[in-house]
């Protein structure tokens, strides 16, 4: 696994006026390639991130299909636990099945609640068959939180697959943490196609029979400014997030060298007005900064933007 490092002394920060609107509260950019941090705002500070969360849903979701026997076409048993978390774009009912596949597609594009807890649960009881599935999350959660653990997040606490606040506790993250998940993510085989399309159509089953049911992508950007992904978040405590990812290819030296950065907005106002100045902006930057011969060297300058 390469461990994701981030340029203190070569940080650019970009200071935005966006109109009237306020602000995120935190945010960075970086280059996905290299961790290179091109812009950022109280990165480390410790928020609510509401649906980011699947996104680590959906990587130890897609490490387990990578092991399991099934694939992703095997189907899961939607039940009533399901159906309690909020989002439920396919109108799912007890007793429907979804597979992974498709599952992963709502989550990700429309952030279904019902299918991400629907993945997570049968994962859990698939881990541990003896369970009863009603105890699924006390096996799925802390796959997740070993995930962050794993990756270096070490401000980051999950509570759920679908990142819906609780009535005591909160889950927490930091735009450092989502991004370093983020990057890690699009490395693997499966993430980087879940969220990339405006709509599609969903397919699961109903008492043995097929339903079609086409969703859109929450994040209002895809397809624009050079984005094609990743996932979009909003509870009443954290405010506005979205988490984008930018790629195209640069011209250097008569070359062509392909680029991502990732961008991470929590608490905003306007989330997709900010992202797109944001991720303009460090391209703009980042293509001037590559050309003009600063290439990132992992040996060279560095250190790690994390605690």
């Amino acid at each position: 696994m390469r461990i994701v490092s981030f340029y203190l002394s070569t940080v650019l920060v970009l200071c935005m006026f966006i109109g009237s609107m306020e602000a995120a509260e935190s945010y960075i950019v970086v280059d996905q390639g290299t961790g290179y941090v091109l812009a950022a705002k109280a990165a480390n500070a410790k928020r609510q991130v509401a649906s980011l969360t699947k996104i680590a849903s959906a990587v130890v979701i897609l490490e387990w299909l990578n092991t399991s026997q099934g694939g992703a076409d095997q189907l899961a048993l939607v039940t009533e636990d399901a159906l309690t978390g909020g989002s439920n774009p396919l109108k799912l009912r007890s007793g429907d099945r979804i597979s992974f596949r498709e599952g992963l597609y709502a989550a990700m594009m429309a952030s279904d609640n019902s299918s991400i807890y629907t993945l997570a649960a049968e994962v859990g009881v698939q881990m541990q068959p003896r369970i009863p599935r009603s105890s699924a999350m006390e096996i799925f959660v802390p796959q997740m939180n070993a995930l962050a653990v794993r990756l270096g997040m070490n401000d980051t606490n999950f509570l759920n697959p679908h990142g819906m606040d609780g009535a005591k506790l909160k889950g927490f993250s930091t735009a450092v943490d989502m991004a370093m998940l983020t990057m890690y993510a699009y490395d693997l085989a499966g993430f980087p196609e879940l969220s990339r399309e405006k709509e599609r159509e969903i397919t699961f089953f109903r008492k043995g029979d097929p339903v079609r049911v086409t969703v859109t992508n929450t994040n209002a950007l895809v397809g624009s400014h050079g984005i094609d992904g990743t996932k979009t978040g909003t509870t009443r405590l954290a405010g506005e997030c979205l988490i984008a990812s930018k790629s195209g290819s640069l011209d250097v030296g008569g070359t062509t060298q392909a680029a991502r950065l990732i961008s991470v907005v929590l608490h905003s106002d306007d989330r997709f007005h900010e992202t797109a100045l944001l991720l303009d902006s460090a391209w703009a930057k980042y293509g001037d900064w590559i050309r003009a011969g600063s290439g990132v060297n992992p040996n060279d300058r560095l250190r790690k933007y994390v605690k």
